[in-house]
C-alpha cells in the first residue's frame, strides 16, 4: 500500500484491480489533496461538497420536522387524554362530595374517602389495557 504526504498528513493509496483509490474522510484533507492535484480539481471538489451538504441539510430538515410533528402529536394526544380522564374523575368526585355532604359525613372522613376513590378511579382510567378494550368496543 503506497502512501503520500499532503500538508503533513499521510494518506494511504489502495490498489485494487490495477486502479488506485484513496478515501478522504476529512474535508480539509480532501481539499488539500485536491489542490495538490490541480486548482480546477479543488474547485470542482468544493462545489460538489457544497452541493452534497445542501442536499443533506434539506433531507435532515425534513426528517427533523417530521419527527418533531410525530412527537408533538403524541404529547398533545396524551395531554388531552389525561385532561379528559382527570375531568371525568373530578366530575365523579364532585357528585360524591355532594352526596357525602348530604349524608352529614365529617370533612376529614369525606376528604379521606374522596382521595381513595380518586386514586382508584385514576388507576382504572389510566390502565392502557382497559382503555384499549373500551375503545375497541365503542367502534
Amino acid at each position: 500500500m503506497a502512501k503520500i504526504n499532503v500538508k503533513g498528513r499521510e494518506i494511504s493509496i489502495i490498489n485494487k484491480k490495477e486502479e488506485d483509490y484513496i478515501c478522504l474522510t476529512d474535508k480539509d484533507i480532501a481539499f488539500e489533496f485536491a489542490s495538490w492535484v490541480s486548482v480546477e480539481f479543488k474547485l470542482y471538489l468544493i462545489k460538489e461538497f457544497q452541493r452534497l451538504k445542501e442536499e443533506e441539510r434539506k433531507q435532515l430538515g425534513w426528517d427533523i420536522r417530521r419527527n418533531l410533528a410525530r412527537i408533538n402529536y403524541r404529547i398533545h394526544t396524551d395531554a388531552i387524554m389525561r385532561t379528559c380522564r382527570s375531568l371525568f374523575c373530578l366530575s365523579n368526585l364532585e357528585n360524591l362530595n355532594a352526596l357525602f355532604i348530604r349524608e352529614n359525613m365529617p370533612q376529614g372522613e369525606r376528604l379521606q374517602k374522596l382521595n381513595q376513590i380518586a386514586i382508584q378511579q385514576m388507576r382504572l382510567l389510566t390502565d392502557e389495557k382497559r382503555t384499549k378494550r373500551l375503545e375497541s368496543k365503542e367502534k
